[in-house]
Parts: structure tokens; sequence; C-alpha cells
């Protein structure tokens, strides 16, 4: 019913956690400050609020063409243009429609800007998917 199967969280769980809060908060070209994942600067979780509370997105920054996997701030890059937007939908389910709007925007400028932009529902084709018939 909420997406979320607590027979299948360890008891342990929140024991467990290493909030990405804490971890070092670092400026980002085109984005939200981000937090690196790793102390290495590979992975950034970029706050990309309105879908859901805590929302956020990964970035590759260090790749020759920087990648950000924006998760569910939209549903497919062509909504990321403020007039292609869908506007009933993410009202009903989002947890703030005025930050879906805002995360989209700036996931939009991180792209015009030459970066590559992932989102988790889009079935366009891009560079990273597996070849036709690829076996894991």
């Amino acid at each position: 019913r909420h997406g979320v199967f607590s027979e299948l969280v360890p008891k342990d769980f929140h024991a467990r956690l290493d909030p990405i809060e804490q971890t070092t908060l670092c400026r980002l070209a085109h984005l939200p400050d981000g937090h690196d994942i790793f102390g290495d600067s590979s992975a950034m979780a970029v706050p990309l609020g309105g879908h859901a509370d805590g929302h956020f997105g990964v970035l590759f920054h260090q790749q020759e063409v920087p990648l950000l996997y924006a998760s569910d701030t939209q549903w497919v890059c062509e909504a990321l243009s403020p007039d292609k937007r869908p506007r009933l939908l993410p009202r009903l389910i989002s947890d703030s429609y005025k930050d879906v709007a805002r995360s989209s925007d700036q996931v939009e400028l991180f792209r015009n800007a030459g970066g590559t932009v992932l989102l988790c529902h889009d079935d366009a084709a891009s560079a990273f998917d597996f070849a036709q018939g690829a076996k894991l």
C-alpha cells in the first residue's frame, strides 16, 4: 500500500544508515550543492525536492560529459521544459508541486549547459542502455 514492505527491512536498519546530509557538501555547476556520497567526489547526491520528501538525484560529474541520474524529477526528459510539463497529475501525487517545478528547472539548466540527464521512467534510448540481448 505504501511501497515499503516492512518485513523486508532489517530490524537494525536505522542503526546501519549513514545520512547523506552528514557527508561533505560540495558546490556544483548548474545544480544545488551536492553531498559527496563516497567521500571521493565520484558521486554526488543532489537535492531535487518535490517528488517526495528528501528526494535526490545522483551526479557523476567526473565523467567526460557529466551525468545526472535525476530519478523521478519528471517522468520523461521532454517534461523538463516548462512548456511541456504535465500540470494536474504532479499536483495530485507530488510532495510539493512548487518544488517539482524548481527541480525540473535546475535539471533543465544542467542539461542545457551540456550535461546528460537520465530519468528512471524515461524509455528513450540512451548510451547507458544495455545492448539488445545483453546479459548481466
